[in-house]
This record gives C-alpha cells, sequence and structure tokens, in this order.
C-alpha cells in the first residue's frame, strides 16, 4: 500500500502530480499509462470540487446524503483501479495545496483509509461507512479548519471548544440532513476518542475499530 511513497514507479514519473494534471507520455522501456491511469488527476480534481461543494452546504440540496454517498463509491472506484496513483497524487496535493485544506484532507484521509481497510479484508459496506464517516468528520468545524492551518498561534478558548466538540457536533449535524447509518455516524463521533488504555484491540466492537483506523489516519497525514 505505502509502495509508492518509497519509490516512484516508472508510470508515475509520467503523470504531474494532482491537482495540475498535464499530459502524460511514456518514455522508452517505462510501463504504458493506460487511459485510465491517465485520468485519474482530473478525476480526484474533479471529485474534490463536488466534495467542496457538498461539504460547504451540508444538507441544502435534496439528494445531499445521495450525493454524499456518490463521492465515497467513486474514491472507492479510484483506489480499486490504481491504489499507489491514488496516494501518490494524494501525498503530492496534500504538500501543495493551501485552500479547502479541509476537504482536501478529508479526501485524502478517505483514500488512505480505503486503502487499509481493503488490506485488512473489510466488507465493502463497512468500507463505505468508513468512506463516509472520513469524508464528513470535520464537517461542524470545516471553516475553522481551514481557518487555523494559516495560523502559527495556539487557538483561542471559543475555537478550543469548537475543536473538542466537533466529533459530537457533525454527528448531530449529520442527522439532522438525513443521515441514517449508524456505523457512519458512530465512526464520526468516536474518531478522536481513544478506547481506555486497558481495552484490548480484540474487545472493541467493529465500528470502534473502524474508528480507530479513521482517527490514526487522521492523525497521521494532517498537516
Amino acid at each position: 500500500m505505502l509502495s509508492v511513497t518509497r519509490r516512484r514507479s516508472p508510470r508515475l514519473n509520467s503523470l504531474t502530480p494532482y491537482p495540475e494534471p498535464s499530459e502524460p507520455s511514456a518514455a522508452a522501456g517505462d510501463d504504458p499509462v493506460s487511459p485510465s491511469q491517465a485520468a485519474l488527476p482530473s478525476d480526484l480534481t474533479a471529485l474534490h470540487h463536488q466534495l467542496l461543494t457538498l461539504l460547504r452546504a451540508p444538507g441544502q440540496e435534496g439528494a445531499w446524503v445521495s450525493l454524499i454517498d456518490g463521492v465515497g463509491r467513486r474514491i472507492r472506484a479510484l483506489v480499486e483501479r490504481d491504489a499507489d496513483m491514488a496516494l501518490y497524487l494524494q501525498v503530492q496535493s496534500a504538500q501543495r495545496v493551501q485552500d479547502h485544506y479541509s476537504s482536501q484532507h478529508a479526501l485524502f484521509c478517505a483514500v488512505v483509509v480505503d486503502l487499509c481497510l481493503h488490506h485488512l479484508n473489510v466488507g465493502d459496506a463497512e468500507r463505505q461507512s468508513a468512506a463516509l464517516a472520513t469524508l464528513t468528520m470535520n464537517l461542524s468545524m470545516m471553516e475553522l479548519q481551514n481557518e487555523l492551518i494559516h495560523r502559527e498561534r495556539t487557538p483561542t478558548l471559543d475555537q478550543r471548544r469548537v475543536i473538542d466538540g466537533h466529533a459530537q457536533a457533525g454527528a448531530q449535524l449529520l442527522r439532522q440532513v438525513g443521515v441514517q447509518d449508524p456505523v457512519w455516524l458512530e465512526i464520526v463521533e468516536l474518531h478522536h476518542t481513544d478506547p481506555p488504555p486497558e481495552t484490548g484491540y480484540a474487545a472493541l466492537s467493529p465500528t470502534q475499530r473502524l474508528a480507530s483506523v479513521v482517527r490514526r489516519v487522521d492523525v497521521f497525514t494532517a498537516r
């Protein structure tokens, strides 16, 4: 899964990192770049734009839940198409993107979470719920997250309250806009909650295990 962080495969060398795609070309001796691989940068750009629109206005479109569900399925399809390429493009984008950090971070995390759960042989339904939870985990503090990424000073007391309460507030907001998937909601509620130290992994519920993966990916990929 993380081979792309150790070395670039030949077909990666022929693509400009997302979100600024260029026409790919395969050098002599390189693996050929398929049309589906060549389209990945623009596909991810379009996916991020759709995600950003949805996160900015939760529930304002009648089919909001269905639309965000579609984003989750498209992310998983991109990972299935070419996992290394999807991860590589997200790593490159995370290093350069300054605007819309919250939605970009959510997309990055969703790619990594789905890769992890795929390698853990987690079922499709649980992977989809985890993808949706990852995309919406910071829904209630999106603008604050975008603001804080440009600041070096410590958050104010009011900002700290928003940060500390954003998991529960986000889950409540999702309920208000029509989300009924209990796994999706519980992962959002738990994604910043560490289980008691004495609780072994085997004692965690399936949803707690999913939330644990999301929490670790969130921390690992944060700026």
